[in-house]
């Protein structure tokens, strides 16, 4: 999910290049926009509703996702596999996992564990703006077009076309960006096969959260 198979964990050496090559490039304004939201929201909530596919198989599911700065991460099952479920990590190769009618039950798992992460390999986490932030980023020149309204915002599409090889076999990936800067949608596609769509809702760009909502 949001924002795409496990590509996204960038190592935090590849990042940094990364964005200090697009900082050097003409960028959009709503890459810009987007970007300096990323770059000064440190916590925010959202619901993420994520269709994925994977080979044939499909995924649908619904996410209240929790992010804090610096690597602070929950995500709470709420439609879809694995309803009630609920996995935090707090940085490093670990997440705590558990079911919301029997938290006392709390389960760790490696990151990448197939049972911690959703159809297409992505960790907890990766639907943080930073991650999409450097998954685009790395991605070569990126182009802007006039985008949906989405959620009663209006929007514009930052698109990529990464080298397919490098990215997981992602061959273009759309972030649909309000004017605020707040992504509303990501799709990712390889060739011309839709295999990810999240659309993010009820985004709370100033919760008020501590490191007390990412204890077991």
């Amino acid at each position: 999910m949001a924002q795409s198979a496990r590509f996204i964990v960038l190592l935090a050496a590849v990042i940094a290049p990364a964005l200090a090559q697009r900082a050097a490039a003409a960028d959009g304004p709503a890459w810009i926009a987007f970007s300096k939201l990323a770059a000064t929201t440190p916590a925010y909530v959202e619901t993420i509703v994520s269709h994925e596919v994977n080979g044939k198989a499909t995924s649908d599911g619904t996410y209240r996702f929790t992010w804090m700065d610096p690597s602070n991460a929950k995500i709470e099952v709420l439609a879809g596999s694995g309803k009630g479920a609920v996995v935090i990590w707090t940085g490093g190769g670990k997440v705590q996992a558990y079911d919301v009618n029997n938290p006392a039950v709390v389960v760790p798992f490696d990151r990448m564990d197939k049972d911690a992460t959703d159809l297409r390999g992505n960790p907890v986490g990766s639907a943080a703006f930073a991650f999409l932030r450097a998954v685009w980023a790395s991605a070569g020149p990126l182009t802007e077009t006039p985008g949906p309204v989405i959620d009663g915002a209006a929007t514009t599409i930052v698109t990529m076309n990464p080298d397919p090889a490098r990215m997981n076999g992602i061959s273009k990936g759309e972030l649909y960006v309000a004017a605020s800067g707040a992504p509303k949608r990501v799709v990712l596609y390889e060739g011309t096969t839709l295999v990810e769509q999240d659309e993010f809702t009820n985004q709370n760009l100033s919760p008020k959260i501590s490191a007390r909502d990412f204890s077991t």
